[in-house]
């Protein structure tokens, strides 16, 4: 799984039986939010659920998770959590994470 672990902007997501090639849509049929793979293969669906467990606050309590790995020089956590950040802020604004501004 390394090879993938990033984040990643969520537009579908779901899980096939490779026996009898059945698929499951993990997350629903229109997933919101941001995917993190993690190397070793943990996952999280960051940007939904914390905007389902803070409201509208979502992003000031990322905010300040990234202000706070900043302060301990964690790069990669500051990063992941940037991303999780700005995927909330466009959520909240009523876009898909990634979608061009006209």
């Amino acid at each position: 799984m390394d090879e993938i672990a990033g984040v990643w902007i969520l537009r579908s997501f779901h899980m096939e039986d490779l026996k009898s090639g059945q698929r499951t849509e993990v997350f629903g049929p229109n997933p919101r939010g941001v995917l993190i793979i993690h190397p070793g293969g943990r996952m999280y669906r960051a940007a939904k659920l914390l905007m389902d467990s803070d409201g509208k606050d979502a992003a000031f309590v990322a905010a300040r998770r990234e202000a706070e790995l900043a302060a301990k020089g964690d790069i990669e956590g500051v990063a992941a959590w940037r991303g999780i950040r700005r995927a909330i802020e466009e959520l909240q604004r009523g876009r898909e994470p990634g979608e061009a501004l006209n």
